[in-house]
């Protein structure tokens, strides 16, 4: 199955070895039934039991293989998963087909969330033609140094991380689904985002691995955690403790908890509202 992404790039699923069977069975064999016959509940159940409880290591014996075409910029911050083996085109070795990602609008620097962006305030189009330029001539001067014989090692140089590259990638199903609880979050890069986006769609099309996704989905990725100042939060406030102090707890938990606390009830009581 193979997913258009941006404007020239994809993710494509190669290969796979494993299902959730695979899981089930290495999770049964350390109780030696791994070969006993069980019911679709039961299935269902056990998987469920070892994502709750961050049983991961089952996981690890189901692999997959894809093929992805992205900017260079979205490569090193895929890269930053070492957990995945990857083998990428070369531009020492060959002429790059130099295509650029060209964003549909820019954003602005986040103003809480430094590392994050927000919609761009004002007309963007003057700076967007700058962006375009600025490709056109990277292209132009790239293509002059390999036309002029300059070896493609030092051709490279001048082409900007918008460049469209790609690899061959594999990994396990454990860290593939750490990979995409990072980088379906909010707080990741657009671009990233949506690449992450297209895996999970991909995953939700292999029937193999449906109970692992299903349970994923619904406790890890749909799902919230809390410390030990939160859980006294809803504790006080569903037993309309005498002891809870709520004052003392809204302290602990800072203007950013109490906003993460506000999430939670919004989520919890969405058919309510």
């Amino acid at each position: 199955m193979k997913l258009n992404v941006l404007d020239h790039g994809s993710v494509e699923l190669i290969d796979f070895m494993g299902s959730d069977l695979r899981v089930l069975q290495a999770a049964r064999v350390s109780t030696a039934s791994h070969r006993e016959i069980k019911t679709e509940a039961q299935n269902k159940g056990l998987i469920n039991y070892l994502v709750a409880n961050k049983h991961w290591s089952p996981f690890e014996q189901v692999c997959l293989t894809f093929h992805v075409k992205l900017p260079i910029f979205v490569a090193r911050q895929w890269m930053r998963h070492r957990t995945w083996s990857y083998n990428e085109i070369s531009a020492r070795y060959t002429k790059l087909e130099t295509e650029f990602y060209e964003p549909v609008g820019l954003r602005a620097p986040g103003l809480t969330n430094h590392q994050g962006s927000v919609n761009f305030a004002g007309d963007d189009a003057e700076l967007l033609g700058y962006l375009k330029r600025s490709f056109v001539k990277a292209d132009t001067r790239y293509k002059k140094l390999i036309s002029g014989n300059v070896a493609n090692e030092l051709a490279r140089v001048v082409l900007p991380v918008g460049v469209y590259t790609e690899f061959y990638c594999t990994v396990n199903l454990r860290n593939l689904l750490h990979f995409l609880e990072l980088r379906l979050h909010t707080h990741a890069q657009y671009e990233i985002r949506v690449y992450a986006d297209a895996i999970l769609s991909i995953l939700e099309n292999q029937i193999e691995l449906s109970y692992t996704i299903n349970a994923w989905k619904s406790l890890v990725l749909n799902g919230r955690t809390m410390s030990e100042p939160e859980l006294a939060f809803v504790r006080g406030i569903l037993l309309n403790s005498s002891d809870f102090n709520k004052d003392v707890i809204t302290a602990e938990l800072g203007p950013k908890g109490l906003d993460r606390m506000a999430d939670v009830f919004r989520i919890a009581f969405k058919d309510r509202a």
